[in-house]
């Protein structure tokens, strides 16, 4: 079932909209919820500076999901997660800040990757605004995983 939309392209092309940018809901909420645990988890002498990164990525994925979900919403998502009721949960492998700094750039280069696929499937159906939030976000969270990166000591 869709809602109205103010969208004039046919519902079966709202529909396709709405699935790209509600798998990245998940995905993104996944991430999030990664991002959060790192910055409840994080130990160490460092412990200030990696726990405000991981909540500026906790922050500005939040962000990102929103901004999705509310592009969905207005294609006619009744719930931009669909029938999915939960997240996939990534197991944290220590309360080191390199370590979790390392597993979240994988991550967010991973969630980068899934968007900037997603931009080219709704860019070639024409979902302009879509596209542009899309792009828009990828560039954030791009931003996201190079802060991530710059911290992680090439071995």
């Amino acid at each position: 079932m869709m809602y109205p939309s103010p969208d004039p392209r046919p519902e079966a092309i709202r529909a396709q909209g709405v699935e790209i940018l509600g798998s990245l809901v998940l995905r993104g909420m996944s991430l999030a919820l990664l991002a959060q645990r790192a910055h409840w988890a994080v130990r160490g002498p460092d412990f200030k500076a990696f726990h405000d990164l991981f909540g500026e990525v906790y922050a500005g994925v939040g962000a990102a999901v929103d901004r999705l979900a509310e592009r969905a919403a207005t294609l006619g998502a009744v719930d931009p997660m669909g029938a999915v009721s939960s997240v996939a949960v990534v197991a944290l492998p220590s309360c080191d800040g390199l370590a979790l700094c390392g597993l979240l750039a994988t991550e967010v280069d991973a969630f980068a990757a899934r968007l900037s696929d997603a931009y080219e499937r709704v860019e070639e159906m024409r979902l302009v605004a879509d596209a542009n939030t899309v792009q828009s976000i990828t560039e954030d969270v791009q931003k996201l995983g190079w802060m991530l990166r710059s911290h992680v000591v090439a071995g």
